[in-house]
């Protein structure tokens, strides 16, 4: 299996330049056949990177607005159906090199659902944390290392409750994240416990409301 290899340092975008002072934030979003929510573009936006764990279908969930992050992701079983040309051009697997580790990305729809999280683990062990997709519901298994993050389906179909994404915090010293997920009454986030210890399956409660772009860390 070819993995495409890339350092957070050389993607281009000025606003890595911000990120050299504290943590690199990695949006994580994956299964949006097509634009991302709305809802979710005013804090995926402000990210240094964006992380597509496949299933894009539509160059435009790739577009960044209002700055200018650099933007990565990986093919889905979706994006080239046999016989059908490979407009997007992406990769099946990625390597991140950020601050105190490397990220792993992939679709994931190789792997049974039975069996995904303890194959990703073995396949990729070099990894810190390995994002995936596919399965369109939210998954954060810190039980072991290397961890296994799929951010649900973050457009406007099979979102399993609403339209949902994560955001890594990198730093050198330890990694961080948040969980977003579209409600009716807006968005709303909630953090994740800091030691490396538990598993969320789904959409955890109860959770506070979205701090806004403007306070996020």
């Amino acid at each position: 299996m070819e993995i495409h290899c890339i350092d957070w340092r050389e993607l281009a975008g000025d606003a890595l330049q911000g990120a050299r002072a504290g943590a690199v934030r990695v949006g994580l979003i994956a299964d949006t056949h097509g634009p991302v929510a709305e809802a979710l573009r005013g804090v995926l936006d402000r990210c240094h990177i964006l992380v597509h764990a496949g299933d894009v279908l539509d160059a435009r969930a790739l577009a960044c607005r209002g700055r200018n992050h650099a933007v990565v992701a990986v093919r889905g079983n979706n994006d080239r159906p046999a016989g059908a040309p490979d407009t997007l051009g992406l990769s099946d697997v990625l390597e991140l090199a950020l601050p105190g580790g490397r990220l792993v990305v992939i679709h994931g729809d190789r792997y049974p659902a039975a069996v995904r999280v303890a194959r990703l683990r073995r396949d990729f062990p070099q990894a810190r944390a390995i994002v995936c997709g596919h399965s369109h519901r939210m998954l954060v298994d810190c039980t072991a290392h290397p961890w296994v993050l799929n951010p649900g389906a973050a457009g406007r179909v099979r979102t399993d409750g609403g339209a949902s994404a994560l955001i890594l915090f990198a730093w050198e010293t330890g990694w961080r994240q948040l969980g977003l997920r579209v409600h009716p009454d807006g968005l709303r986030a909630w953090r994740f416990p800091a030691a490396a210890a538990g598993c969320v399956d789904g959409f955890p409660g109860p959770v506070r409301p979205d701090p806004g772009p403007d306070r996020l860390p």
